[in-house]
């Protein structure tokens, strides 16, 4: 089923699958479409009772696909599958929801929030706040403007660059950030952390069995603080005297 929107100022857009796949493209455009398809038998039906539709309010445009609710709750333990793909203007708004579906944001976003079971989330680029939770599926995410917050049970966490603050909290999945501009903190049980960079503000990293790895701008002064009860401890950082 096809849709097509005329959306020429800030979109909102909000996606609910159970299972499946969202794929969001955002472009140079004033148009918002909209396809969903039914990747198995089992999901025609569903499709075919989708509520997929656009509410303008205050100048801004909500664009909504949802799955029926019955629907979504019976997703989740069968085999329905459902492919939502979208082409909006940059910048826009993006929530999703998904209990196993996988989700691609691709393009320029304004913020984004997602809540899945056991789906992957992966964005390109976010100019404001980024807040995944998620089950035990994998988050990847490239620059991000704002604030970031992720939680994670067993899904591996991968960030190109964060401006603002860092909020993580992982059991057993592993989190990898090439570059931490703001404050950060993140916790893990048995789960590796790995921070390429710091830039500046507190960085709070703790976890129980997993290894830290913790990089530093060029030219930074530290302050270190350190604890362990088992493993060992290494600094490649020259001490200031005193």
């Amino acid at each position: 089923m096809e849709y097509v929107f005329d959306t020429p100022g800030p979109v909102r857009l909000r996606i609910t699958i159970g299972a499946g796949d969202i794929q969001v493209d955002t472009e140079d455009r004033t148009e918002t479409e909209v396809h969903v398809v039914a990747l198995n038998r089992a999901a025609e039906e569903a499709v075919a009772q989708m509520t997929v539709r656009c509410e303008e309010r205050g100048g801004r445009y909500e664009v909504v696909v949802e799955e029926p609710k019955r629907g979504f709750v019976s997703s989740l333990f069968n085999t329905a599958e459902i492919g939502v793909r979208v082409r909006c203007p940059h910048q826009a708004d993006v929530q999703l929801q998904t209990g196993s579906g996988d989700a691609r944001v691709q393009g320029d976003v304004d913020s984004a929030q997602a809540r899945t079971g056991s789906g992957d989330m992966a964005f390109d680029s976010v100019r404001g706040d980024l807040s995944v939770n998620s089950a035990s599926g994998d988050v990847t995410a490239g620059d991000i403007g704002g604030a970031c917050s992720v939680k994670t049970a067993s899904g591996d966490v991968r960030l190109t660059r964060v401006d603002g603050e860092l909020l993580a909290t992982l059991v057993s999945g592993d989190l990898n950030v090439v570059w931490a501009n703001g404050s950060t903190t993140v916790q893990s049980v048995s789960g590796d952390l790995h921070i390429g960079a710091i830039a500046a503000g507190e960085v709070r990293l703790q976890a129980v069995s997993g290894d830290i790895h913790v990089g530093g701008r060029p030219g930074l002064r530290l302050f270190i603080d350190a604890t362990s009860v088992s493993g060992d401890m290494t600094s490649e950082l020259d001490s200031a005297e005193g």
